[in-house]
Parts: C-alpha cells; sequence; structure tokens
C-alpha cells in the first residue's frame, strides 16, 4: 500500500479536481469540511497493480519531510519547501503547474535595503539567504511561520521574503516587491529509496500524473 500526502489549503483545492482523471477516488468524508481525520481510504484505482493507496492531509510545509522519512510514499508539494528543505531523500519528478505563485523580497518604499545588517522577516530562511548572498545583501533573518507581512510595520524586520499570488496582501500592508526570488507551483515529490525498490510502481503513478498535467 502506497500513502500519498496532500497538503491541506490552496494545494488541496488544485489538486482535487484532477482526482478522477488520476484514478484517485478518496472516501466520502475526504471532502467533508466539518472531519477532523487526516487518514482516508481510497477507492478507483485503475487496475490491481496499482496496489492500495490511502491519502493523509498534511500542511505544505511537512511535506517534503514526511516523504524524505518515509511516512508518506508520494506528496503533492510546492517547490517553495521542497527548495527550502532540500531534502536528499526527495525526488520530484513532475511539475504540476498548479497553484502558482511567486517567493519575493518585499519591504516599505522607504527601505534602503543597501544599508548594512538589514533584519529579513521570512518562513524561508534558506533560501531568503541564498538570495541575498548572490546579491550582495548583508542581512539578518528572523523565522517567523505566519503573519509575516507584519514585520516591517511592527519594527521586527526592514524586509520579509514571502509568497505572493497577486500582491494584494503586501500592498495592503505597504509593502512594495523588490525582487523575485523564486516562481513555485506544486510538484510530485517521491522518496527516492521506494523509487529504488518499488520502480515499476511508481513509475506508473508518474506517468499518471505527467498524462495529466503534462499531456504526456
Amino acid at each position: 500500500m502506497l500513502t500519498l500526502a496532500v497538503p491541506k489549503g490552496r494545494i488541496l483545492d488544485h489538486i482535487t479536481p484532477h482526482f478522477a482523471a488520476l484514478g484517485i477516488e478518496p472516501e466520502a468524508d475526504f471532502y467533508d469540511p466539518a472531519s477532523r481525520k487526516l487518514a482516508f481510504a481510497c477507492r478507483g484505482l485503475h487496475d490491481e497493480a496499482d496496489g492500495g493507496l490511502r491519502i493523509i492531509r498534511i500542511r505544505n510545509s511537512d511535506a517534503p519531510t514526511f516523504v524524505a522519512q518515509g511516512a508518506a510514499d508520494l506528496a503533492i508539494c510546492g517547490d517553495d519547501h521542497i527548495r527550502e528543505l532540500h531534502l536528499q531523500e526527495v525526488y520530484a519528478p513532475v511539475d504540476l503547474g498548479i497553484a502558482t505563485c511567486r517567493l519575493v523580497l518585499a519591504a516599505p518604499r522607504a527601505a534602503d535595503l543597501t544599508q548594512a545588517g538589514i533584519r529579513i522577516a521570512t518562513s524561508f530562511p534558506n533560501l531568503a539567504r541564498k538570495y541575498c548572498l548572490a546579491q550582495g545583501i548583508d542581512a539578518s533573518f528572523l523565522d517567523l511561520r505566519g503573519a509575516v507581512e507584519l514585520a516591517p510595520q511592527n519594527g521586527l524586520a526592514d524586509a520579509i521574503v514571502d509568497l505572493t499570488e497577486s500582491g494584494t496582501t503586501l500592498r495592503q500592508h505597504q509593502l512594495e516587491i523588490r525582487a523575485e526570488i523564486l516562481q513555485v507551483s506544486a510538484h510530485l515529490i517521491i522518496n527516492r529509496t521506494r523509487f529504488k525498490t518499488q520502480r515499476a510502481l511508481l513509475d506508473r503513478w508518474i506517468g499518471r500524473f505527467q498524462s495529466v498535467f503534462e499531456g504526456g
């Protein structure tokens, strides 16, 4: 039996309309917003060779760790978190091209980001540090897991590195985009060890995702 991890929230909203084409049919309460269950059986697989499948719902940021540690065989995950954690046991064979957004550096209009020792608030300290080193920006980093946009307003930071779709939330907090760091989309990720030991089975799942999302 394989375990597929699917993030809650925006990526879940983008992936579930494709479940039928992928041959995935979760039990009915998977779609119940009042359900607190996190693990669900599946029906409707294409053929017996697929074996069993169950789905677990997790946070997007946890998906690479679940896969790397073998708690999930496959997962759907934004490549922001794949790149941020950069775990060797995570293999990302398919870019699904859904749930797209951007990782950006943003700051108040008056902020001078050329001065030494600026403070950057972010949930992506590794990606932010890598970008700043490449650009010669002298910065320290404050790891925040929510309400990152509030950090400059409240004196915690001079700038932020965060995700945005349209930029509306940034503008509402008097922040402007100074640079685009990364284009982000959801990917299929697989545990490398499981891929070696169950190559034929996982190749079928890769092919199915490629057919649905890449037209292969």
